[in-house]
């Protein structure tokens, strides 16, 4: 019975140990200290000496009681002896009840450790790793199961490159209609990032935030190019044809499958030309009311238009825009991010990609 329990208990008590010299060989050597899948206590030999101690000591139990009591049978009643019998089996019960308990928790913690790492994997987070302190078939399992996650996130990371270049490809596509306008999406990408991060946006937010950057005119694939590429100021009639590339470009991306894919950037894509005080379009939407992302590329493109040269006129300096920027806090652009973007260009105004 000793044995049995101080059994168990070493292997419950190892498991944090065993785990802390784990990351502590990660950290100082690079190297993991793990089993591999070999199997050092099968799970079958742990359940034939444990089944086999549940069972059996009960019946010594029983058996000696017998044997101590004998010699008093013939001075005492049968009734004191069944009193003593049923105690010494309550206490055989006690302890096979306990040491299946015990083994129960054995098979159950591997099994746990896994299915919470599942839930992990099954919501996307691929950096999980489930520690190989197992010294039976579970190391195995555990061993197949990091095995399995660390191909899933080599696939994850690779499809992130592919995605990413598919934007980024896109985006070069589209500015390649113009030359005066090349680089355009991918600047605004840029100035847009640095007005997420530092309005504290989740990584998740920068991303969603980048892709509707550098999508953020698809829609002038429509638009045609006596339109587009005109070299002067355009009619009435042509400047409405310029303001439906908007919506123009959140239809083109709703035909794009997986339709999950495009859904957190299609409200940016529509709303990049809306104005804080509601004179923009296409909706006329006006201040929070305008998605997030809309506000901030808002910004962003108008800062890269005003730089940039034209056919028909030369870009301005960044301390020009920015003039225009500030005044136009409040009305045409949300004051908030304008007053971040500013400070961002504010402090790194002598960096090649934004000096005129």
């Amino acid at each position: 019975m000793h044995a049995f329990i101080e059994f168990f208990l070493t292997s419950l008590s190892i498991r944090p140990l065993a785990i802390f010299l784990r990351q502590l060989s990660l950290d100082l050597h690079g190297v993991d200290l793990s089993l591999n899948g070999k199997v050092l206590v099968s799970v079958q030999r742990k359940f034939l000496f444990s089944s086999l101690l549940i069972g059996i000591f009960p019946l010594v139990l029983f058996i000696l009681s017998g044997y101590i009591r004998q010699d008093i049978l013939k001075t005492q009643s049968i009734v004191h002896y069944w009193n003593w019998a049923t105690l010494v089996l309550l206490i055989g019960i006690a302890f096979s009840s306990f040491g299946a308990w015990v083994l129960s928790r054995e098979i159950q913690h591997p099994i746990r450790t896994i299915t919470e790492a599942m839930v992990h994997v099954r919501n996307g987070d691929f950096d999980i790793d489930t520690a190989d302190i197992y010294s039976d078939e579970f190391s195995k399992v555990v061993a197949g199961f990091n095995h399995m996650v660390n191909g899933l996130k080599a696939r994850e990371n690779m499809n992130n490159l592919l995605i990413q270049s598919y934007f980024t490809t896109l985006a070069a596509a589209l500015d390649a209609r113009d030359p005066y306008t090349a680089g355009h999406s991918e600047r605004v990408a840029r100035y847009a990032m640095d007005i997420g991060r530092l309005s504290d946006l989740s990584e998740r937010e920068l991303d969603m935030l980048k892709k509707t950057a550098l999508l953020h005119d698809i829609g002038k694939i429509g638009v045609r190019d006596t339109v587009l590429l005109k070299e002067g100021k355009l009619t009435e009639e042509e400047f409405e044809i310029i303001k439906l590339h908007p919506a123009l470009g959140e239809k083109i991306l709703r035909q794009i499958e997986p339709a999950e894919a495009m859904k957190d950037i299609l409200p940016g894509v529509r709303s990049h030309h809306e104005r804080y005080d509601g004179r923009g379009y296409p909706d006329g939407l006006a201040g929070e009311d305008i998605p997030l992302t809309g506000r901030i590329i808002a910004i962003a493109d108008s800062f890269d238009a005003m730089t940039s040269d034209r056919p028909y006129r030369k870009g301005m300096t960044a301390e020009k825009a920015l003039q225009i920027l500030e005044e136009g806090q409040g009305t045409q652009w949300d004051p908030g991010l304008t007053r971040i973007f500013m400070e961002c260009v504010n402090k790194t105004k002598k960096e090649p990609s934004i000096q005129r």
